[in-house]
């Protein structure tokens, strides 16, 4: 008798919470969504990266810094995944009313909240 059937199929050992794209994981970069990236962002400020700006000079070094680098985090794992799949990530478990239309409006938004 195989080890696999007597013990049955072999499991992964998980880590709760690793992979999930929300709140949990990136509550800085959650908490520049719902305060920057509201139902309001292209009134008041002309759009997401604008708001991204607009906050880099809001914050703190190290304020900016934590969410830059949760960015960083955030968007190494959305690679792998759908475009869907980050978008409801940003507005449904982390609190974004805007959504980006494509990858290169994640990487616009990027280079602002990176400061670059």
């Amino acid at each position: 008798m195989t080890r696999e059937a007597r013990n049955g199929p072999a499991r992964r050992a998980t880590v709760p919470g690793a992979g999930e794209l929300d709140a949990a994981r990136f509550p800085a970069l959650a908490g520049f969504f719902r305060s920057y990236l509201h139902q309001d962002v292209g009134e008041v400020y002309g759009g997401a990266t604008a708001a991204a700006r607009a906050f880099r000079r809001a914050a703190s070094p190290a304020e900016a810094d934590e969410v830059a680098a949760e960015w960083a985090a955030f968007t190494r794992e959305a690679a792998g995944r759908s475009l869907a799949e980050v978008r409801r990530a940003m507005v449904e478990r982390m609190g974004s009313a805007w959504a980006p239309a494509s990858r290169r409006d994640l990487e616009r938004l990027g280079r602002a909240i990176s400061g670059r």
